[in-house]
């Protein structure tokens, strides 16, 4: 047994469904699927916009323990490195990260993202003397500093440049301390511009 299209709209067959007339059908049908053609649409829209609060707020949130206080010494950079884990596709994806730790008292440190603020090459701390080999000829400072080999950036222990092509100081990272344990959010920043952008 068919389904009948009939004139009288409130009539029902016995053992039967309310018949609809056709146009009603097709209007009920193309408002259907404007609805899920707009979810679709609106989906990805909303996520785009919702992602960045969400993810800044997740990144804020996520607070690495470097390490009790007692544990950096005033004046010595040190460097603490991890490695952090991350499902992307179905595939889990490992990275390195490492931050430098400086100690000025108890109550004031100063962490740098690893991360040279040219082309995000690695950087270390090379104390006054030290001989090292540099790829350009730069003069090295006559103090301790920090020193990356790709293009001979050289930077003081606050951080700043003090010789070859880095645009910017060192990128500074959140800090906090906490119950005698320091902590930071770790970020990486865009290299080769003179502003500090978060990327």
């Amino acid at each position: 047994m068919g389904l009948e299209w009939k004139k009288d709209k409130g009539k029902v067959e016995p053992g039967g469904l309310n018949h609809i007339s056709r146009r009603q059908f097709l209007s009920y049908a193309t408002l259907g699927l404007g609805a899920i053609i707009s979810a679709l649409i609106a989906t990805p829209l909303v996520g785009s916009l919702v992602s960045p609060l969400v993810q800044k707020k997740k990144a804020e949130a996520e607070w690495r323990e470097l390490g009790k206080i007692e544990d950096f010494k005033a004046g010595k950079p040190k460097i603490v490195q991890w490695t952090t884990a991350k499902l992307e596709g179905g595939v889990m994806e490992t990275a390195p990260r490492a931050v430098w730790v400086i100690k000025k008292d108890d109550d004031d440190f100063t962490v740098f993202n690893s991360r040279c603020t040219h082309l995000n090459c690695a950087y270390s701390w090379k104390l006054k003397g030290e001989s090292h080999q540099t790829a350009y000829g730069s003069a090295m400072p006559d103090k301790d500093h920090f020193f990356c080999p790709c293009h001979d950036g050289i930077f003081d222990l606050d951080g700043a440049v003090l010789g070859g092509p880095p645009p910017r100081p060192l990128d500074t990272l959140p800090v906090k301390i906490d119950d005698g344990r320091l902590f930071t959010s770790y970020r990486d920043f865009r290299a080769g511009i003179p502003e500090k952008v978060e990327i």
